[in-house]
């Protein structure tokens, strides 16, 4: 599921990846438990924020990131990708658990 960030529409995509994984072959990932984790209030992973590194990259490395189309892929809450976009970055995050998006949405 894709989210857009700062009123951008998240871009379509091919007819086959709207299409959802089924269950089995996401196993590996843990989606459950994921979900639960969410469902729970997602909080241990938390940082009311970007990512430190990001911050670093962004404001102390900015030519290594000039502006552009950036993916934030298992966004959790959004903030990397809203980070992103403030700083002028056309951003789409997704997560495959539903309820990361919707918290992100929030």
């Amino acid at each position: 599921m894709a989210v857009s960030v700062e009123g951008m529409p998240a871009p379509s995509a091919a007819p086959l990846a709207n299409e959802r994984p089924s269950e089995q072959s996401l196993k590996c990932s843990h989606k459950r438990e994921w979900e639960a984790y969410w469902a729970a209030g997602g909080i241990a992973h938390d940082q009311s924020g970007p990512a430190e590194a990001l911050r670093e990259l962004v404001e102390d490395h900015r030519w290594l990131l000039p502006r552009g189309r950036c993916l934030v892929a298992g966004c959790g809450r959004g903030y990397d990708a809203l980070y992103l976009a403030q700083r002028g970055h056309a951003c789409v995050a997704i997560d495959f658990c539903d309820a990361a998006v919707a918290s992100a949405q929030k």
